[in-house]
């Protein structure tokens, strides 16, 4: 079994990243990998199918973990960028 994430699936991530943030205006912070654990799941079901269930599960959990990598990665950097 080989799990790639596809160009759909690597597309859908900055989308998911953008929910969450949005979502952080209404819930709480700390339900912020939750939320992006179920957007996930839920496109890697209905969006980029990867075959099996295993797959698919495997897919959705690291389109999470990239959505949440990136927003803390530019989170990180932008704290290192002096301001004027």
């Amino acid at each position: 079994m080989e799990v790639t994430l596809s160009t759909v699936a690597m597309g859908v991530v900055p989308v998911i990243m953008v929910l969450v943030s949005l979502s952080k205006n209404y819930l709480d912070a700390k339900y912020s990998p939750l939320i992006a654990l179920g957007l996930s799941l839920l496109a890697s079901f209905f969006l980029v199918p990867a075959g099996d269930i295993t797959a698919t599960v495997l897919q959705g959990v690291l389109m999470a973990l990239a959505a949440s990598g990136l927003y803390s990665g530019g989170k990180t950097l932008g704290g290192l960028v002096p301001r004027k």
